[in-house]
């Protein structure tokens, strides 16, 4: 009895569906393409109703003989659009000749792209998408045809309709990616070194601002740090330029690595032998004497000790020849620094330098093996507590 009314149920369905396909008023064709072929599960039934939907439909296979046949075009545009979606779906059916077929659903969505500002027809999102994703499927399964016969487009067989022409623009659209980005790529070099160029510019201005109110020499030759010492040079601005920034880098290149490709408790040990334990900043006067035009040093040095040693180093990188015009021949020239750890204990392996009261200021990192000993910042009272009590071995208590 149950079997006998589904049956029943099951033909006045499939009646109704051929009276509303045969009853234009009662239901429109798009309405019956989505109702009953594209949201319809069954594979076979889906078949069906396309045959069904193309008997009502205009024959749109020869195309070619009217593509510059505006009215025709205009006229049987629902054909054109529908006939494009029911290839498409065909094309999914049937893998083995999907090419074929969803080429001629291609040959129907281009003559009605054409006219794609009629009313009656989805928003123009929906159809693109649509077709969008019918070339994603045709251009993966060219690919796949295009591999097969030796990544060779001449190799293609006549059969895979229009897959050389497809694999032809994909090599082509592949090729202008790799060239756009290689374009962008040096396009963003060339902007990396233009913005480097600009922060060295502004580096530079900062510099020369800091080295006008914080000179190495004053303006009438005397050198800041030690008025005693007096130059004879006519351009005493020049030379403060040339001269700071030679001392800043070379002091940097020096510490930097030190600091940075050093153990940490080698770094300790360094800091420790330049006597600074109790954060007493050591003071380095070069002097350098022009003679021949070459600068020669005549700091006496001893042998032995640590501060010597780095004292060496630097001035081992200074490069003298931008500021040899500045000094006259047989004159001393000094480069005063100043080297102090870090009034606050960090983890942070950059080494400071900067300009103040005539001193290249060399400020070195001290260096915290455990986390928990690590404090951002030392109050004033801590301060002053650890520099008298340091020495006798007594921690400060909060």
């Amino acid at each position: 009895m149950r079997k006998l009314y589904f049956l029943i149920i099951l033909c006045c369905n499939f009646g109704s569906s051929l009276q509303l396909l045969g009853q234009g008023k009662e239901i429109s064709n798009i309405h019956y393409f989505n109702r009953f072929i594209k949201l319809n599960e069954n594979k076979i039934s889906k078949v069906e109703n396309i045959k069904k939907l193309r008997i009502k439909l205009v024959d749109t296979l020869y195309l070619e003989a009217l593509s510059k046949d505006t009215a025709w075009l205009k006229k049987h545009k629902e054909a054109l659009y529908l006939n494009f979606l029911c290839y498409e779906i065909q094309a999914r059916l049937s893998p083995d000749f999907s090419c074929c077929i969803r080429q001629l659903g291609f040959e129907n969505y281009n003559k009605f792209y054409q006219y794609r500002d009629l009313k009656g027809f989805p928003q123009k999102e929906e159809y693109e998408n649509e077709y969008e994703l019918a070339s994603y499927f045709q251009k993966e399964i060219c690919i796949k045809i295009y591999l097969q016969n030796n990544s060779k487009i001449s190799e293609i067989p006549e059969s895979a309709c229009a897959c050389r022409q497809v694999i032809k623009t994909f090599i082509e659209e592949e090729d202008e990616k790799l060239f756009a980005a290689e374009k962008a790529k040096k396009d963003a070099i060339q902007q990396n070194i233009i913005n480097r160029q600009e922060e060295i510019k502004d580096s530079i201005s900062r510099l020369n601002e800091m080295v006008k109110y914080e000179p190495i020499y004053f303006s009438n030759g005397s050198l800041r740090a030690d008025s005693t010492h007096k130059l004879k040079s006519k351009n005493i601005d020049s030379l403060n330029i040339f001269l700071s920034n030679e001392m800043l880098r070379a002091s940097a290149q020096v510490f930097n690595f030190h600091v940075n490709n050093c153990a940490s408790s080698n770094v300790e040990k360094m800091v420790d032998a330049l006597q600074m334990q109790n954060n007493e900043p050591i003071y380095w006067f070069v002097k350098l004497k022009k003679m021949n035009g070459t600068f020669i040093l005549l700091d006496d040095l001893p042998i032995f000790g640590t501060s010597a040693s780095f004292r060496l180093k630097v001035v081992s990188e200074l490069f003298l020849t931008k500021i040899s015009p500045y000094v006259n021949e047989n004159e001393v020239v000094i480069l005063p620094f100043k080297l102090y750890r870090n009034s606050t204990y960090t983890d942070n392996r950059t080494v400071e330098n900067r300009i103040a009261d005539g001193f290249i200021h060399i400020i070195l990192p001290v260096i915290v093996d455990d986390p928990k000993d690590l404090k951002p910042e030392m109050s004033p009272e801590e301060m002053e507590w650890n520099e008298e009590n340091r020495k006798r071995g007594i921690k400060y208590e909060e």
